[in-house]
């Protein structure tokens, strides 16, 4: 099964974003975006495309001031880190 990668595009009429897949090689595009993440990843498959999901990766280390801590995360007092 050849392998394809989903991304989001902004959408122009409205605040958001829309899900679309291509080809690894880059030789073939959904014919149009959608709402949902899942019925991209369906599509992609019903057009002979295989999703790798283990690509995305959460990296909470990039998130200033919470080293090893999850984005968002309250301190011992209850109250969210100021950051630095």
């Amino acid at each position: 099964m050849k392998a394809a990668v989903i991304f989001c595009v902004p959408m122009i009429t409205a605040n958001g974003f829309a899900w679309r897949w291509r080809s690894e090689d880059h030789t073939e595009d959904s014919t149009h975006p959608f709402a949902y993440h899942a019925d991209c990843v369906t599509d992609a498959e019903r057009n002979g495309y295989m999703v790798g999901m283990d690509r995305m990766k959460a990296r909470s280390d990039l998130v200033s001031g919470a080293a090893g801590k999850p984005a968002g995360a309250r301190d011992s007092s209850g109250s969210f880190p100021r950051p630095s």
